[in-house]
């Protein structure tokens, strides 16, 4: 709930209307190249991406429906504990970049509703 109200993730089935958040891998210089590698490609078929800052809050962000879907790949568990329930509670898919629902560890996340959420992670893996 926020303000009272049941949060729900967003409802945008098609690409081309939605808004991604994104983590930079500022900590893992090694993961730059794959995440340099898809943000062309996610820019030319989507609304926007954006990097807010935190990815407590982003994942709070795709709960509440403010983001269609997110992605990072060096998180820690303090980033994701919180979020990975909200999202699960409010309608959303969080895995790993397997495809693997995203348990409290170090390491990746893709998170959105569960269409954006399939249609995400399909990029990511291409």
């Amino acid at each position: 709930r926020r303000n009272g109200q049941p949060i729900r993730v967003s409802g945008v089935t098609e690409p081309s209307r939605a808004l991604i958040g994104t983590g930079f891998p500022f900590k893992h210089p090694e993961e730059m190249a794959p995440y340099v590698k898809v943000l062309p490609r996610l820019m030319e078929r989507t609304a926007g991406l954006r990097r807010a800052g935190a990815a407590a809050l982003d994942l709070c962000d795709v709960a509440c429906g403010r983001f269609d879907a997110f992605w990072e790949y060096g998180l820690a568990p303090w980033d994701v504990a919180a979020g990975i329930l909200i999202i699960r509670e409010a309608g959303g898919v969080v895995t790993d970049l397997a495809g693997e629902p995203a348990v409290v560890q170090h390491g990746p996340v893709v998170a959105g509703n569960p269409t954006m959420h399939a249609w995400l992670l399909g990029q990511l893996s291409s």
